[in-house]
């Protein structure tokens, strides 16, 4: 009996039919991406995981080309699930709604934030902002988040949080 069934499933388990439906159907999971150093300007490329979305949290690394360790302690924590976003500019909070829901596209709106009086002031907090409203699109690759603006022009980039 106990033959017979497995003389039954052997043609399920193996059949060239089921391996192809499995190749044909399978998504490939890894991405290339070129970072450059912007202190030596030299490139080095990375295999991450494909995202297939902006989800989760995320600190910022460079804005505009140019990088500083303190961009770090400004952070942005995404959920397209519930269309919206927060985070910490280093001084103060902020948050809104999600907009561009089609593909990559992608919008920070209604923008809000506390008026914290800050003894260290948030060095990068305007700038970033401003990018920030005018972000049109994203690309999201393993431990990193890009947003871009209309010319999908790299406008901040992110690394995801530990």
């Amino acid at each position: 009996m106990k033959y017979t069934i497995l003389f039954l499933l052997f043609p399920v388990f193996f059949s060239c039919k089921s391996k192809k439906c499995l190749v044909k159907n399978a998504t490939p999971t890894k991405d290339t991406i070129y970072l450059e150093n912007p202190k030596t300007g030299e490139m080095t490329m990375k295999i991450v995981e494909k995202v297939a979305n902006p989800d989760g949290d995320w600190k910022l690394v460079n804005v505009s080309n140019q990088h500083s360790d303190e961009m770090e302690r400004l952070t942005l924590s995404i959920n397209s699930k519930k269309n919206e976003f927060n985070g910490y500019d280093g001084c103060n909070t902020y948050f809104g709604s999600l907009g561009g829901k089609t593909g990559t596209a992608i919008g920070f709106n209604d923008l809000s934030k506390t008026e914290r009086a800050c003894m260290v002031p948030a060095k990068y907090a305007s700038i970033f902002y401003k990018q920030l409203e005018i972000a049109t699109s994203y690309e999201a690759s393993g431990n990193f988040l890009i947003l871009k603006d209309e010319d999908g022009k790299m406008l901040l980039r992110f690394e995801k949080k530990e």
